[in-house]
């Protein structure tokens, strides 16, 4: 369960920003709790909630039992919301367009975690 307990959150975590960055949505976020069940011999109990999940966001935490410890910087945050972005999400309450592509590029990393995060999902090179 590497990345999805409370003692190790760095997955969930990661795909907790992607979901309030708005790089996924709920369904997405639903299809990913699939994807892991799918393919991961154990996974813990929150993760068939996350297969329904369709609540407010912060609601999040309370199906998950615990807020994920925060792994990534502003930076990564700013490159996340790039990501939204090039998936046509605009941010209300995100970094201006421009910050978030200057951050995605200096942060190349983000995108890579981003495809093997949700290996079904496909995301724009660039804008």
């Amino acid at each position: 369960m590497h990345g999805l307990t409370q003692e190790d959150s760095s997955l969930i975590g990661f795909v907790v920003a992607c979901y309030f960055c708005d790089a996924i949505d709920s369904e997405e976020l639903n299809k990913w709790a699939e994807h892991m069940i799918a393919t991961r011999e154990g996974y813990p109990d929150y993760m068939l909630d996350l297969l329904y999940f369709d609540e407010a966001r912060f609601h999040i935490f309370r199906v998950i039992g615990f807020t994920p410890s925060e792994e990534t910087s502003e930076k990564e945050d700013q490159a996340i919301c790039g990501i939204a972005y090039l998936r046509g999400r605009p941010q209300a309450d995100g970094p201006a367009i421009d910050v978030a592509f200057n951050a995605l590029r200096e942060s190349p990393a983000i995108k890579e975690r981003f495809l093997s995060t949700f290996p079904f999902l496909e995301v724009p090179l660039e804008r």
